[in-house]
């Protein structure tokens, strides 16, 4: 048996007794579209189809994060089993909370500042108008159109989902 082989089956056997309950390993691939990862613990010794959570079953509950390839974890036995799954994580790719249907978080920050600047343009067009005094003879708007010129010459731009959404939690 040659020294590899050799240290699969040592490894195998320390997990079928249950010795190690947990441990650090590295990401060796994440499978971001799947429930598991590849890890190396510092050992040496490679360790597939480790889960990235612990519960199983339905695809879409809970929450599902997917390490960096490269970073580093904590992995647990579950119970006495050869089950493994990722308890702690160093760097994350990604967070799915109960499947991630309804796309990224919303950055609070940035929403925030949006909506300031889309209430102070409605309060600016509101103090124009609360302004106003209709003239006496019909000018067409001219009085009004002079008023509200500052407020109506700056568009408001569009709002892109990239500008409030943290792409890396999706819930």
């Amino acid at each position: 048996m040659s020294l590899p082989e050799t240290k699969i089956l040592q490894a195998i056997k320390a997990l079928g007794k249950g010795n190690e309950k947990t441990f650090v390993a590295v990401v060796e691939d994440n499978y971001p579209d799947k429930d598991i990862v590849d890890v190396r613990d510092l050992s040496g010794t490679m360790y597939i189809d480790v889960r990235k959570r612990a519960a199983v079953g339905k695809p879409a509950a809970g929450i599902l994060i997917t390490p960096t390839n490269g970073s580093s974890v904590l992995v647990s036995r579950i119970g006495d089993s050869d089950e493994l799954f990722i308890a702690m994580f160093s760097e994350i790719e990604s967070i799915k909370i109960d499947g991630g249907e309804n796309a990224g978080m919303v950055k609070v920050i940035e929403l925030t500042k949006r909506l300031n600047a889309i209430e102070k343009s409605i309060n600016d067009l509101k103090n124009v108008l609360k302004s106003w005094t209709p003239p006496a003879a019909p000018d067409g708007g001219a009085a009004l159109k002079a008023l509200s010129a500052s407020w109506s010459n700056t568009q408001l731009e569009e709002t892109q989902r990239s500008a409030l959404e943290n792409e890396k939690i999706k819930h």
